[in-house]
């Protein structure tokens, strides 16, 4: 039976998408994802005891349970987009690297600044970059999903 609301040049064998370049003009070094990680922190870093203060715990309480002795808490402004952007540009100046040769972002989170659109496509958008995939990854533990995507490089 043929269906009267498909187009005709739809109703042919389904089309073949491009296939991505995987390089840009330089061989891929297998070992650049893990020599140029780099991070970016927020700016307020709360210690065990300013945490005592404000709820009923010690700092003994939380380190003998969790090993934590601080955190870093977000300010006004500071995203994980933002901070990611910040660490984006670190990697890229110590790699000598221009934005636009990236041909691939993927963010790892525990706290995206929303789900949709990505937080990796926000750091592709302040960074310039018109021309590549960018996706954020969700997991609490962010260093297995490193770990999933480090065969993709």
């Amino acid at each position: 039976m043929v269906r009267n609301d498909i187009h005709p040049e739809d109703r042919r064998r389904p089309r073949q998408l491009p296939r991505p370049r995987l390089q840009r003009g330089r061989p891929v070094d297998p070992s650049f994802g893990h020599r140029w990680n780099r991070f970016s922190l927020p700016k307020r870093r709360v210690d065990n005891e300013e945490l005592a203060r404000q709820v009923d715990t010690s700092d003994q309480w939380i380190v003998e349970r969790t090993g934590i002795r601080s955190r870093y808490i977000a300010g006004d402004g500071e995203t994980t987009a933002s901070l990611a952007t910040d660490a984006a540009r670190a990697a890229l100046a110590d790699a000598g690297i221009a934005a636009a040769e990236v041909d691939l972002i993927v963010l790892a989170t525990a706290t995206p600044d929303q789900t949709f659109p990505s937080s990796a496509t926000k750091v592709q958008a302040a960074l310039g970059i018109d021309d590549c995939v960018a996706f954020d990854v969700h997991a609490v533990c962010t260093t297995s999903s490193m770990r999933s995507a480090s065969p993709m490089r």
